[in-house]
């Protein structure tokens, strides 16, 4: 999880506190304390073989 995929990783926190099941948070934070709070060896972020992550396809 890097810079580059701060906007759809807020995108998807914010879906889960919609939800009220991820965070007792009611928005999600900006990306710099986001991602300061988080530990770097737990970063995961799965991307389509066009590297978007995304789900849309090239081409």
């Amino acid at each position: 999880m890097r810079t580059e995929h701060a906007e759809q990783v807020l995108a998807i926190y914010q879906l889960g506190i919609d939800g009220g099941d991820a965070t007792f948070e009611t928005a999600a934070p900006a990306w710099e304390a986001f991602d300061a709070a988080r530990l770097p060896g737990h970063r995961l972020v799965a991307i389509d073989g066009d590297g978007l992550g995304d789900g849309r396809a090239v081409g």
